[in-house]
């Protein structure tokens, strides 16, 4: 049996993650507005992300990046 393959991040994603990092904390339409994508991107994107560990949710439609997504922006 093959083990799931870790997702890959793009540019985009990278960027979401240093928006978070370095806001602390941030909604979708922050980031969307820093990042220059739409919201329903930046939310189809946090979702993937969540999903994989690299984010969680802390409030209704608020982000923090977990040590996972850290560890991504370092690689």
């Amino acid at each position: 049996m093959f083990a799931p393959m870790e997702p890959r991040l793009n540019e985009t994603d990278r960027a979401i993650l240093r928006e978070i990092l370095d806001n602390g904390r941030a909604t979708t339409t922050l980031i969307a507005g820093v990042v220059d994508v739409s919201r329903p991107y930046v939310s189809d994107r946090i979702t993937r992300m969540r999903e994989h560990g690299f984010l969680t949710e802390v409030a209704p439609n608020l982000y923090d990046i977990t040590e996972k997504g850290s560890d991504a922006l370092d690689n």
